[in-house]
């Protein structure tokens, strides 16, 4: 009020600026006028000060607008830090009015009507974030726990209806979930005492924020929106490694565009919030996803139909199913285990459905996805129930992919879940994988050669004769290669190494034992994996590799 004239045309354009520990805001700009109505409100986050220290000072500036150059400064409020440290010390709740004089180079600013200008300050304490700072959270306490955040009231609410008051109630968003309170009817302070409880079976999992928004029913009309709360994700993430046990309540100022909200009575509208952990009491939930197939698919090949196959992907996990060649149906039943401790938390379990190419990229068919939302709905069935989901297969831009036969390409995918025990161990992504996965070999080759049979016959009619009965010293042994290593048998034939003639060619019988050393993968790739660049490649090695080479010597005439 009573401000001078600033403008050489004009009266004053008035506008305020606040700085407190750090932190601004600024009001609109009323145009030419003495005397200024803002009503505006600023949330400032105010620390309780060490005993012996004060608090930090408020200062409100009042400007002049100007649309060609910088602002002017008319003067300063400012609001001493020993009045700001008494602040800070009373209860929560308490609410005060001042008008204070505005100032400028340690001089009152007298207004064009002659008059000191003041300004009208009005502050409230609330409790703010500060209550919900859970003591430090310790790294071992890492048991399931239950979240319950209560909504107690609403208090201090603007009138929304021409003809009434207000008809609140209250929407909850968190973990991709939505809830919502009863209605209350005609009143400006509502208590809901509303209670929701989430189980949190990994305290290390990420959350996002907790929002809160009031709205005012509307029987014929949009809902109208009052103002929302919100509890960031970093002081959820606190509360959620909090010990089991702990509880806090809040009184929250409502906010609408950033700034908070005044009720009927002038005072600031506010949130009366709870939040408790207790230990749970549910069991860790699994997620058993099963790829089934994909009807009417379109035709991908030139000189064939498509060779189909799915990727599934949830969080950091990936399964991939198998091709399905030269078809327009594919059937994988492709298994996919996940857990449930935070169902929204990873985002949608999306799916892929490509083509496989010999010699190009691989074609993408379309993809699909199931939504967090409906994650969340999954998690809570009864387990062993199992759900069935045929998602419409979609192109990039989000077009529907068409078959061959025109009708809309379909994955079939069903879903069940299933409890475990706390503390048990499971491995998610591919079950097949898990218990074929390829054995490193990492002990010897033992490789026994018992008997050579039907040995081919010499010219005399005879083979293998020992040296001693064969006066041309003949000798028969046995050379075994692997992996550039090569052992020999001792020699052996005729009678002194156990042999007989059986009519065109002999037996001979060794009965002596090899070891080779081996420290490599001796698993060759199989399915889907001797598809890929990576797998033919092994297999063209091992192909050019001869393996185990058995190889007979006759040592004849001169050797």
């Amino acid at each position: 009020q009573h401000l001078p004239s600033m403008d050489v045309w004009g009266k004053c354009d008035p506008f305020c600026r606040l700085v407190f520990a750090g932190q601004h805001g600024a009001t609109g700009w009323k145009k030419s006028t003495y005397d200024a109505v803002f009503d505006e409100t600023f949330d400032f986050d105010l620390q309780v000060p060490p005993p012996g220290e004060a608090a930090p000072p408020l200062e409100i500036q009042v400007m002049d607008h100007d649309v060609v150059s910088a602002a002017d400064l008319v003067g300063t409020v400012i609001v001493s830090a020993r009045l700001m440290t008494h602040v800070t010390c009373t209860n929560v709740g308490w609410e005060g009015e001042a008008k204070l004089e505005v100032a400028k180079g340690g001089r009152p600013v007298v207004g064009k009507d002659k008059a000191w200008c003041v300004l009208t300050v009005k502050l409230a304490l609330l409790e703010g974030m500060v209550a919900f700072a859970p003591p430090e959270e310790d790294p071992l306490e890492t048991r399931p726990r239950s979240l319950q955040i209560t909504i107690g009231s609403v208090q201090h609410l603007p009138k929304m209806d021409v003809i009434g008051k207000c008809d609140p109630f209250c929407v909850l968003h968190f973990r991709g979930g939505r809830e919502t309170t009863e209605v209350k009817k005609k009143t400006l302070d509502a208590t809901f005492d509303a209670s929701w409880a989430w189980d949190i079976h990994n305290v290390m999992e990420q959350v996002g924020a907790l929002n809160i928004g009031v709205k005012d029913y509307d029987l014929m009309t949009q809902d109208d929106h009052v103002g929302a709360v919100e509890v960031s994700a970093e002081v959820m993430q606190r509360i959620l490694r909090a010990p089991v046990g702990w509880h806090a309540q809040a009184l929250l100022p409502l906010l609408l565009d950033g700034k908070t909200v005044v009720g009927q009575d002038g005072r600031l509208a506010s949130v009366s919030l709870q939040a408790s952990v207790f230990e749970s009491r549910v069991k860790p939930r699994l997620l058993h996803i099963l790829v089934v197939g994909c009807t009417h698919l379109p035709k991908k090949d030139l000189l064939g139909a498509c060779d189909a196959y799915a990727i599934a992907e949830y969080g950091d996990l990936t399964v991939r199913t198998k091709v399905v060649y030269n078809a327009y149906s594919a059937v994988w039943n492709k298994p996919m285990v996940v857990r449930m401790d935070d169902p929204a938390g990873n985002g949608a379990l999306s799916f892929k459905v490509m083509d496989w190419d010999r010699l190009t990229k691989d074609d993408i068919v379309g993809v699909c996805a199931i939504s967090p939302e409906k994650l969340v709905e999954v998690s809570a069935m009864p387990p062993g129930e199992t759900m069935v989901q045929h998602l419409r297969i979609l192109t990039r831009g989000g077009v529907p992919t068409l078959g061959k036969d025109k009708q809309p390409t379909r994955l079939e995918v069903h879903l069940r879940v299933e409890e475990i025990e706390h503390g048990a161990q499971v491995l998610q992504g591919d079950p097949e994988e898990q218990h074929s996965a390829p054995v490193a070999v990492d002990t010897s080759l033992h490789v026994r050669v018992t008997t050579g049979y039907h040995l081919p016959l010499d010219l005399c009619g005879r083979c293998h004769l020992p040296p001693e009965e064969d006066s041309l010293g003949r000798e028969v042994h046995l050379s075994l290669g692997l992996g550039g290593e090569e052992q020999s048998s001792a020699v052996r034939g005729g009678q002194a190494g156990g042999g007989e003639i059986r009519g065109w060619g002999e037996n001979v019988r060794w009965m002596q034992d090899f070891r080779f050393e081996q420290e490599e993968d001796m698993a060759a790739p199989s399915g889907d994996e001797a598809l890929t660049s990576a797998g033919r490649r092994k297999l063209r090695e091992q192909r050019a590799d001869p393996g185990l080479v058995f190889t007979v010597f006759d040592k004849g005439f001169g050797g």
